[in-house]
């Protein structure tokens, strides 16, 4: 029963040795730097020119448009049990 323990402590530290290796393996790589490029290509370029403008206060306007087909959850068949032709409907 000793050893039984003892085999599965090792496996479970086995398991979290390797899970903390490969966290700092793919966790080393956020700060590294990019290549240089061209500028506006995602590497290090030159400068860049840019425009700015005041600050100023305006009301927002949230409008949304959304375009797409609505489908009903459940549809129904209803045709009726024996053929003929509705006369009249006596009550609402």
């Amino acid at each position: 029963m000793k050893k039984k323990h003892s085999v599965v402590l090792l496996v479970f530290a086995v398991v979290a040795i390797g899970a903390i290796v490969a966290m700092r393996a793919f966790a080393g790589n956020k700060g590294a730097a990019a290549p240089a490029g061209p500028a506006g290509g995602g590497g290090r370029g030159g400068p860049v020119a840019v425009e700015t403008e005041a600050v100023s206060v305006r009301p927002m306007v949230d409008i949304r448009e959304f375009s797409g087909t609505v489908k009903a959850s459940y549809t129904y068949v209803i045709s009726a049990k024996v053929g003929g032709r509705l006369l009249s409907i006596n009550k609402r």
